[in-house]
C-alpha cells in the first residue's frame, strides 16, 4: 500500500510539473548595474535579442570628489545610454550576445564655498560581448552580465573662464542586470 501511495504521489508530482519554456515575449524592464570603478544604477528598458535586440537605460551616480585638499565637492552624475545587441547562440535558458552602445552623460558638480559649477558631458560608445540567463522555474526573470569597452569623449567647460578640457577616457566596464519580461 505504502508504495502505490509513493507511486501515485510521484505521478501526481510529475504531471503537475510544467515545462518551463523561455518568455518569447522580449520587452523587459528592471534593473541594470554599470561599474567602472563606481557602480551606477540605472533603470532598463530591454528587448530580447532574438537575433537582434536592444536596450535602453536611464541611470544616476552620487558621490564625492577628490580635490586632492581643495574644497569639498559634490558630483550626481546621469546617463542616457542605448544598446543595440545580436545573439550569436542561443540555448534554452541562455542567449550569448555582442553588440554596440552609444550614450550621453552629463554632471551637476557642487564645491563648497564658491558658486561655480562646472558644466561636464560626456559622449560615450562601445563594443560590448554578454550573457542573459532565464530560469527554468520562472521563464519570466533574465539576469544578464556584459563586458564593454567604451570610449569616452569628456567635455568640460570651465564656469569662470577657466580653460576648458576635452578628455578622452576609454575603458572597460562591467554590466549586471535584472530583468522581467512580459
Amino acid at each position: 500500500m505504502k508504495k502505490l501511495l509513493c507511486i501515485l504521489m510521484i505521478l501526481a508530482m510529475g504531471l503537475t510539473i510544467q515545462a518551463a519554456e523561455k518568455v518569447d515575449a522580449g520587452l523587459g524592464f528592471g534593473y541594470q548595474g554599470i561599474y567602472f570603478g563606481n557602480l551606477i544604477n540605472a533603470a532598463s528598458l530591454r528587448f530580447a535579442p532574438g537575433p537582434v535586440g536592444g536596450q535602453i537605460l536611464f541611470g544616476t551616480w552620487n558621490g564625492d570628489l577628490d580635490t586632492n585638499g581643495g574644497p569639498e565637492a559634490d558630483m550626481r552624475l546621469w546617463t542616457l545610454q542605448g544598446k543595440l545587441l545580436f545573439t550569436l547562440i542561443e540555448k534554452d535558458y541562455t542567449d550569448f550576445y555582442v553588440g554596440a552602445k552609444i550614450g550621453y552623460s552629463w554632471a551637476d558638480i557642487s564645491v563648497s564655498g564658491t558658486s561655480n559649477e562646472p558644466d561636464i558631458s560626456d559622449w560615450t560608445y562601445g563594443l560590448l560581448v554578454g550573457a542573459e540567463w532565464f530560469f527554468a522555474e520562472i521563464p519570466e526573470i533574465g539576469f544578464n552580465f556584459e563586458v564593454a569597452y567604451d570610449f569616452n569623449d569628456l567635455e568640460y567647460d570651465s564656469p569662470a573662464g577657466g580653460p576648458d578640457a576635452d578628455i578622452g577616457l576609454d575603458g572597460v566596464n562591467v554590466n549586471l542586470g535584472l530583468h522581467y519580461y512580459f
